[in-house]
């Protein structure tokens, strides 16, 4: 799809299911569904991100200026995105629920992506990518449902 900047548009017109998803610069995803997912990682987008359902995840992170535009159900999975995001509170999406809030990270996530420290949401960005690019988890845990 090719309407204002020639960058490519996922368009789900239905559920989306997927182990882990990974969002970085020019991508537009548009779900009319549900997304289902073991982990759900935005990295610095400044498009279009629209779910028009629940975001079911383990894991949901947002670095460095990602967020989605919108998300019309619930996120449910733990959020990790920087203290000044207000999501439900402004009304970019419907509800947050995390159902392991006393869960450790470290058994939500591979720990190869556990930053050290000075992370925003204490994920090492580049141990991401070097993850995804290698077609490696995120996370084992089992897909979100």
């Amino acid at each position: 799809m090719d309407i204002d900047d020639g960058s490519a548009a996922l368009i789900v017109l239905g559920r989306l299911s997927a182990h882990d998803v990974y969002f970085e610069g020019d991508v537009k995803p548009i779900t009319l569904g549900d997304v289902a997912v073991r982990a759900f990682v935005g990295f610095m987008t400044e498009k279009l991100v629209m779910i028009h359902g629940d975001l079911r995840t383990s894991v949901a992170a947002f670095i460095d200026e990602f967020a989605p535009d919108l998300v019309t159900g619930i996120l449910v999975g733990r959020l990790l995105a920087p203290g000044h995001l207000d999501l439900a509170g402004d009304g970019t999406v419907g509800g947050l629920s995390d159902p392991s809030a006393g869960t450790p990270l470290s058994e939500l996530l591979v720990p190869e992506v556990l930053a050290a420290g000075g992370s925003t949401v204490g994920l090492d960005g580049q141990a991401v990518r070097d993850r995804v690019t290698g077609g490696l988890p995120l996370s084992l845990t089992p897909v979100a449902g």
